[in-house]
């Protein structure tokens, strides 16, 4: 008796998977997303997407950061989520910024439209910093 083979289906990839993705797949509103989600859930996370740095903290705050102009977005503040506008489409995005940040020996501060000034000493400094320096090496 010959044994048929079944066709195998594709897997999705398990979420510890790594992919390699192509331009057209970035997408940085979804990106925001899942950081967002992370910081809801309270975990520390840093991720790089071409040229930007998302991060969440155990705290439960998510940012987006530009580290070539310095400019910061608040995603999420203690698991609150913040208004915040990603325009996005097929080839390209813009980010409604709404601070500027700069980085220490051990604190994340921003300066907001109004001028005020907050420092977060709790925040993953040296992690933001390797994320920043992944996005300045070339692709």
């Amino acid at each position: 008796m010959t044994r048929r083979k079944k066709k195998q289906r594709k897997r999705k990839p398990s979420p510890t998977t790594r992919q390699v993705l192509r331009g057209e797949e970035f997408s940085v509103g979804g990106e925001a997303r899942r950081i967002v989600e992370s910081a809801q859930r309270g975990e520390a996370k840093v991720v790089t997407l071409g040229k930007l740095v998302f991060f969440s903290t155990a705290e439960g705050d998510a940012w987006i950061l530009d580290p070539e102009d310095n400019l910061a977005l608040w995603l999420v503040e203690q698991g609150e989520p913040l208004p915040y506008r990603i325009m996005e489409t097929a080839t390209s995005f813009a980010i409604e910024w709404n601070a500027q940040y700069a980085l220490s020996d051990s604190d994340f501060a921003v300066q907001d439209r109004d001028g005020k000034v907050t420092v977060f000493p709790a925040y993953p400094v040296q992690q933001i910093r390797d994320g920043e320096r992944r996005t300045s090496q070339p692709s």
